[in-house]
């Protein structure tokens, strides 16, 4: 989950609408309510598509080749990203399969 809110709130490629500083200084003052729902659409599509959807290879869509992770349980970067939900979806498929014995 952490992962994935780090994700979902990290660097995102397409999608994200950027601001001069000029414009950053005023939404400190009032807060730009159609950008925030841009990003939260980006955010929610990326987490639908990729993590619930678990469509690992729509991830370029929504992440940057230069992610920067702050997990020391993953690497940086896009490609390692990826790495990491491909292969923990293989850990759970393997789990899924063990027959409980007695």
């Amino acid at each position: 989950m952490a992962l994935g809110l780090a994700l979902g709130f990290g660097l995102l490629a397409g999608g994200v609408l950027s601001r001069s500083s000029a414009q950053a200084a005023q939404a400190t003052r009032r807060p730009d309510r159609a950008l925030e729902a841009a990003n939260k659409k980006v955010v929610l599509d990326m987490w639908h598509d990729v993590i619930n959807g678990r469509n690992i290879d729509a991830a370029p869509k929504y992440i940057a080749t230069g992610y920067i992770q702050h997990s020391p349980s993953a690497g940086q970067g896009l490609q390692a990203v990826m790495d990491f939900f491909r292969n923990k979806e293989l850990r759970a498929r393997r789990r899924a399969r063990r027959v409980p014995t007695r």
